[in-house]
Formats: C-alpha cells, sequence, structure tokens
C-alpha cells in the first residue's frame, strides 16, 4: 500500500494499480503484465512510490508508480554468455542503494543519485527529484563475491549499515569500512574491495594484484612482505619483491 493504493501482483507477473476510495472499496487504476524467466521473483520499495522488480535475469526493472513508466537496471557481465542471474533484492533508504543477491554467490548494487541529492539541504523539492528517477539516476557499484547462492538479504533498519544474506548453507553480516591502505619504504597498499587490494612502487607504473583469502581490514608492510588483517586473523601474503 502506498499512497491509498494497493499494488497486487499476481504468479504471473502481471501487476495491478489499485486506488481505495474513500468508502474503503478499490478501483482498478492500471495493470501492466511483465515478462519474467522465473517462477518466483523477487520486489522491495526504492523509494516512495517506486518498486524494484527481479525478472530472471541480471537487471532489475524500477517502476514508478506516479506516472506508470519503467527503467531498467543492468549489470555489465562482458561479453561472454553467463547462467547468472538475480535470486533476491534489498534496498537501504539511509544509504540509497539498491542491492541483489545472485545465483553465483554475488552481491551487485546500485548507488541512487537522486536519493543523494534529495538529501542535501541546496534541494528546494526533494521529492520532485525523485519522481524524475532515470536509469542515469543510478550508479554501479563494485560487486562483492561471497561464495554460495545468494538466497535472501535484509538491510538493517534505520541508519544501520549492515546488510545481512542467507545463503544455502550460512549467514552472512556485511558492515561498512574504511578502505585499508599503507605505505612503506616507497611501496603502497591499497584496498580495492573485500578480498583484494593493489600493490604499487614508485619506480613501477603496473600494481600488482593480491588477492586475499579473506575480507580485508587492514594492511601492514614490511620490507619483503604484505600482512593482511581481517575476520579476527593475520594472514602474510606472498613474498614480493621490489622491481629494479
Amino acid at each position: 500500500m502506498w499512497n491509498n493504493i494497493l499494488i497486487v501482483i499476481t504468479e504471473n507477473m502481471v501487476i495491478g494499480q489499485f486506488h481505495m476510495e474513500a468508502d474503503g472499496s478499490l478501483r482498478e487504476t492500471s495493470r501492466v503484465k511483465l515478462s519474467t524467466r522465473m517462477k518466483e521473483n523477487h520486489i522491495t520499495w526504492v523509494t516512495a512510490g517506486h518498486l524494484a522488480i527481479t525478472s530472471g535475469e541480471m537487471n532489475i526493472r524500477i517502476w514508478n508508480l506516479k506516472n506508470d513508466d519503467n527503467f531498467v537496471l543492468s549489470y555489465d557481465q562482458g561479453s561472454k554468455p553467463t547462467s547468472e542471474f538475480i535470486t533476491c533484492v534489498g534496498y537501504s533508504s539511509a544509504k540509497g542503494i539498491l542491492s541483489a543477491g545472485t545465483n553465483s554467490g554475488y552481491i551487485v548494487m546500485w548507488q541512487c543519485l537522486s536519493a543523494a541529492a534529495a538529501a542535501t539541504t541546496t534541494v528546494s523539492d526533494p521529492s520532485a527529484v525523485m519522481s524524475n528517477m532515470s536509469e542515469e539516476s543510478w550508479k554501479s557499484l563494485p560487486r562483492v563475491h561471497i561464495g554460495n547462492a545468494i538466497r535472501n538479504m535484509h538491510w538493517g533498519g534505520g541508519s544501520s549499515h549492515v546488510l545481512a544474506l542467507n545463503t544455502i548453507r550460512q549467514v552472512f553480516f556485511l558492515f561498512e569500512q574504511s578502505r585499508a591502505m599503507h605505505f612503506h619504504g616507497g611501496a603502497s597498499a591499497i584496498q580495492t574491495s573485500p578480498n583484494d587490494l593493489a600493490l604499487n612502487f614508485y619506480n613501477s607504473e603496473s600494481p600488482i594484484k593480491i588477492d586475499s583469502p579473506i575480507p580485508v581490514e587492514r594492511i601492514f608492510l614490511t620490507e619483503s612482505n604484505v600482512f593482511l588483517y581481517g575476520s579476527g586473523k593475520l594472514q602474510p601474503s606472498n613474498y614480493y619483491s621490489r622491481p629494479l
């Protein structure tokens, strides 16, 4: 229910809008049939008046209830064919981030630039900014690999930045943290994703990619090693030699 409008979605992905009258009766205002490859589709509210709907592929359709318009958010998978598809969705109103889990154990995310603009004090009419939301209003974020297929996800309420995930055998809690980095003796290491970092030397143009077996929280460089800390463990990386 939104703004006295009842949304009804059938198993065949027929979406109907019904307006609730003053006497409690319902009046149908629109009906839309969406194509889908899945029997079970996932839906979540994305700000007031916008619904995010999965369709069994690597994209999410955003439906604007105010003007009955819609657009698609797609995630670039490259040129290789893949059987990966989105299995669940969740939205954080505190961060303006729409997240989706996949059958390959990845989390893909988009950040709503319109939500960030509406939250600033320089916008005179925040609701107008959200009403004009389009595909260009969203920015794709780096995806995160968890492991097993993700079945469900849920963002913490209020100002919480915790994302809870349910896979086939495990439950994960993801927390936002500052990017880890360290500099020592002409070498620098900076975190590029939860499990990856780039190692750079002052006299080398090409960084060295290091894959971490654990999510990285802290980085410490010595003369010949990179030490990674995360999940309560200290993990030394492979020995590296400085380029001449």
